[in-house]
């Protein structure tokens, strides 16, 4: 795995940042039909999916994590092997998430409502969540989703058409779609 102090958008400073909040986590990268993962959890479960391997996780990652954060760390790989070779559809982990306004949180869980294989659009979640207006703000939420994939952030749709923007690009998003069966052309 080839690992980085230093990834577009992330200073060493929040790399310090990283390693200090979550001092007991672990990553491991996962090699996907779609490209890498690199995904990090710790004694509370998984804290973030990135995707690629080279980010700045992997230059915070504890040599030494507990045999729980081991176990959580190996049961997401696992699930998410199974879902990319087509044999999950739904996640069964812990997800540790201690951060995110109330906002992005509510949007967070909203998500999980999206079953595999189905969209919501932007609106459709704002209007789940009670805030119809809010439909760009739904988007930035989903922009700062720390587990995508396992928070369906993919499965949400601009409704004038296409697939709209995705943190690891359009490229994953779509590929991530198709491989729910989604016609993306």
């Amino acid at each position: 795995m080839k690992t980085s102090n230093r990834a577009p958008g992330l200073s060493p400073i929040n790399n310090l940042r990283l390693a200090s909040e979550y001092p007991g986590f672990s990553a491991a990268s996962l090699r996907t039909p779609c490209g890498d993962l690199l995904i990090a959890a710790d004694d509370q479960g998984v804290r973030f999916v990135r995707f690629g391997s080279d980010s700045p996780l992997a230059a915070c990652v504890h040599a030494n994590p507990s045999a729980t954060t081991e176990a959580h760390l190996q049961a997401a790989l696992q699930q998410l092997r199974q879902y990319f070779q087509g044999e999950r559809q739904a996640f069964d982990l812990p997800i540790a998430i201690d951060h995110g306004t109330t906002f992005q949180r509510s949007t967070w869980q909203a998500l999980r409502m999206i079953e595999y294989g189905k969209y919501w659009t932007y609106g459709e979640v704002a209007t789940y969540i009670g805030r119809p207006q809010a439909t760009r703000a739904i988007g930035t939420a989903c922009g700062a989703n720390p587990v995508p994939i396992l928070i369906p952030c993919h499965r949400v749709l601009p409704a004038h058409g296409g697939i709209g923007g995705y943190a690891g690009g359009s490229r994953w998003k779509q590929a991530l779609l198709e491989l729910e069966g989604f016609n993306c052309t």
